[in-house]
């Protein structure tokens, strides 16, 4: 008898490793008629989809029957299908329950209550813009646009997941980046838009705080002016250099001018020559314009309002004025000047 304990303890195992895995949910044969199936998937619309029901027991095959909304039906194989619609302005509907029923070869029967819900596709669409603005200027740029889903859209900053707008700036619900922005850099900033479905999409624009204009500093460059007294008229062109500092939108310096002075018409009193003055410049810069008053003082002296416009490295005026000495007056017209950033 011990001998045959080991084939016994071989053929158990062998019979355990043999055997099949069970399924996770079996139907018995002759089990009751049953649908499994108790939610339907949402539909989109718009759109068309189709759902099969899970239908087990009885004895095949099955037919169905049941009214569905409109636009449903029901196949022969309890397959439920529909073009998914929904009236403009909404984003989802439900429609009323309705009973389907299953009918075995045998003549036995389930049922099952149902809804269809439908939800609006989102298809809205982000659009994300490059912005580049100035430091401590007012900046007033689109980031971002939107089209598809159900306007009209609103837009907000995404600061926590995709980066917040740069320093003194928001993202208005127009999608622009308004402010005045307090640091040059180049950042990601993170934007989101919502349309009245309340449908949401976000992105990234990339945003570039320039530095800006510069005023302070040395510019150098080339004037012409036209002046006319009682008795003479003389065309005077030269070298000008402003040196000015600037702050709070307020600028003032010196400049001086070398130039020479040529006579339209020559007299023993209005013979023109060469000259050099100095004075001082002062005003008001507002972004890229410029409004001041060139003062110079000495035997002449002449005061010379301008305004002018910058860049970078560039900038261009005009002026006139008038200018007084010892027993008469001038008058200063059609001056221009063409300067370089040099420090």
């Amino acid at each position: 008898m011990k001998r045959g304990v080991p084939v016994f303890i071989a053929l158990l195992i062998l019979i355990v490793a043999c055997t099949p895995p069970q399924p996770v949910t079996p139907v018995k044969p002759g089990s009751a008629l049953q649908i499994r199936t108790t939610v339907l998937p949402q539909w989109e619309a718009p759109g068309s989809a189709t759902y099969k029901l899970d239908v087990v027991g009885g004895t095949p095959p099955y037919s169905f029957s049941g009214a569905l909304p409109s636009g449903f039906n029901i196949g022969p194989d309890g397959t439920i299908g529909g073009l998914a619609r929904l009236s403009e302005g909404t984003s989802h509907s439900e429609s009323p329950p309705f009973t389907i029923t299953v009918t075995d070869s045998a003549g036995a029967t389930a049922q099952v209550s149902l809804t269809i819900s439908i939800v609006a596709k989102n298809t809205l669409q982000i659009i994300n813009t490059p912005v580049n603005c100035v430091m401590n200027q007012e900046c007033d740029e689109q980031i971002a646009s939107a089209s598809g889903g159900n306007p009209p859209y609103s837009f907000q900053s995404d600061s926590f997941m995709n980066g917040a707008p740069p320093f003194g700036t928001i993202v208005d619900i127009n999608g622009h980046l308004t402010g005045k922005p307090s640091r040059a850099g180049t950042s990601s900033v993170g934007v989101c838009v919502k349309d009245k479905l309340s449908y949401q999409q976000c992105g990234q624009s990339v945003v570039t705080i320039e530095e800006g204009l510069q005023l302070q500093g040395t510019w150098e460059g080339t004037y012409g002016e036209t002046e006319t007294s009682s008795w003479c008229s003389t065309r005077n062109d030269g070298q000008i250099t402003l040196s000015v500092t600037e702050k709070d939108g307020a600028f003032s310096g010196s400049i001086t001018d070398t130039g020479v002075s040529t006579a339209y018409e020559q007299t023993d009193s209005c013979t023109g020559g060469s000259y050099q003055m100095s004075g001082t410049v002062s005003g008001t810069i507002v972004e890229d314009v410029l409004s001041g008053t060139m003062r110079f003082s000495g035997d002449v002296s002449y005061v010379l309002p301008f305004p002018a416009t910058i860049t970078t490295d560039r900038m261009r005026g005009s002026y006139s004025g008038t200018g007084s000495f010892d027993g008469g007056a001038s008058q200063i017209s059609s001056g221009s000047f063409h300067l370089t950033k040099k420090t």
